[in-house]
């Protein structure tokens, strides 16, 4: 009886993780922007702000039920405020992550990795009043590419033996300096949270 209990045990623990070699999903849900500003040792107080983010992964498994990697490109929405200069910025970037994922846990999947983002086009700064204006990054004195560290944790929730649904919760920590002044260090982190769908094979 214990044989078997523990046969139907393992097996649903078997089917409950993922063993797909290859993993193709997307997803779309929201950015919350976390700025930092340090200028000449002092904090400058920056509000951040939400914005839409959406995009899709790839999921190459390495080790079966253990290891995989999952790069992606995601377009993801920056907003934030100054509230001493009443003005709030926005842009959209292109976000290219790299996740290790460990797969050997039934439905979650914790992940770290690195990311590499790059800002398109202008940013759009808008203040009480006036009509939205339009900045280069170089006007701000900002350059437009950061790279960074990203933590996630994705839950899997499978819908037939391909498909599944997803839901997938990140946190990026910017690592590098945007500002182009030696005298001030200025970040983008974030929290990210998705929904979506994948599809093994």
């Amino acid at each position: 009886m214990k044989t078997r209990i523990a046969a139907v045990a393992l097996a649903l623990f078997s089917f409950s993780v993922s063993a797909h070699a290859f993993e193709l999903g997307v997803l779309g849900g929201f950015n919350m922007s976390q700025p930092s500003l340090t200028a000449s040792g002092t904090n400058n107080v920056l509000e951040g702000g939400n914005g839409i983010s959406f995009g899709g992964y790839v999921g190459f498994t390495m080790v079966p039920l253990l290891f995989s990697v999952e790069p992606g490109v995601f377009l993801v929405g920056q907003k934030y405020t100054s509230p001493v200069l009443g003005q709030t910025y926005s842009y959209n970037a292109i976000q290219i992550p790299v996740i290790a994922r460990f797969k050997a846990l039934p439905f979650i999947s914790p992940g770290l990795g690195l990311y590499y983002a790059m800002g398109m086009g202008d940013v759009s700064l808008e203040q009480a009043g006036q009509t939205t204006l339009t900045r280069t990054f170089d006007n701000l004195g900002l350059g437009s590419s950061a790279f960074g560290a990203v933590a996630s944790l994705k839950a899997e929730f499978d819908l037939m033996p391909l498909i599944s649904l997803v839901a997938d919760a990140r946190y990026n920590l910017a690592l590098s300096n945007q500002s182009q002044s030696s005298a001030q260090t200025f970040r983008i982190s974030g929290v990210q949270v998705f929904a979506g769908a994948q599809i093994g094979f």
